[in-house]
């Protein structure tokens, strides 16, 4: 069952030093898997993988989730833990500095939806811009609490919007919102 749950068959007669990352992360999860247990410890499972053996990994946890059992995950990916988790506890120097879903986090820690267009697009300096804006590589970031607003006030400033990118707030933003966006040693 679990060499079928877990695509393990097409090598399961290899010996595991001569299997891909995500073949041996689909292994491990299946060996974790044999005792059944109702808590499952999972620790930087998506390290090293590429995006298809990611996302198959993903949905592997996802059907674990959708049996009723809990997962206890540790991560440094936030992609990860916003689609996997219920509920995340950030830690900063080994101390939770804060916790909840990840929609609840988004919203309390990072609320503003970032609006960015190349500067050459611009027909007016940015300092000009109706709204609060800066300048980053040469685009145009423009933080707001209200797109409609913002893409009404460039459109009836005349401003093409054709290269125009809306990005919503993430973990990742959240997290750098709270520990900070400098490098540390």
């Amino acid at each position: 069952e679990l060499v079928e749950r877990c695509h393990l068959a097409e090598f399961q007669h290899q010996y595991n030093d001569k299997i891909s990352g995500g073949q041996r992360q689909r292994f491990l999860l299946a060996l974790a898997l044999i005792n059944r247990p109702a808590l499952l410890f999972l620790d930087e499972p998506s390290t090293g993988l590429d995006p298809q053996a990611r996302r198959n990994l993903w949905d592997l946890v996802g059907q674990i989730k959708k049996e009723g059992k809990t997962i206890i995950l540790t991560t440094h990916y936030m992609e990860e833990a916003q689609y996997l988790c219920d509920e995340i506890a950030i830690m900063d120097y080994g101390k939770i500095i804060a916790r909840g879903s990840p929609a609840e986090l988004i919203r309390k820690h990072s609320p503003e939806v970032t609006v960015t267009l190349p500067k050459a697009q611009l027909k007016l300096q940015p300092d000009k811009l109706p709204l609060p804006a800066r300048e980053i590589n040469g685009r145009i970031e423009m933080k707001t609490n209200d797109v409609n607003a913002c893409l009404n006030t460039l459109m009836t400033n005349g401003i093409d919007l054709s290269d125009l990118v809306i990005r919503s707030p993430n973990l990742e933003t959240v997290f750098l919102n709270l520990t900070g966006r400098k490098l540390r040693e």
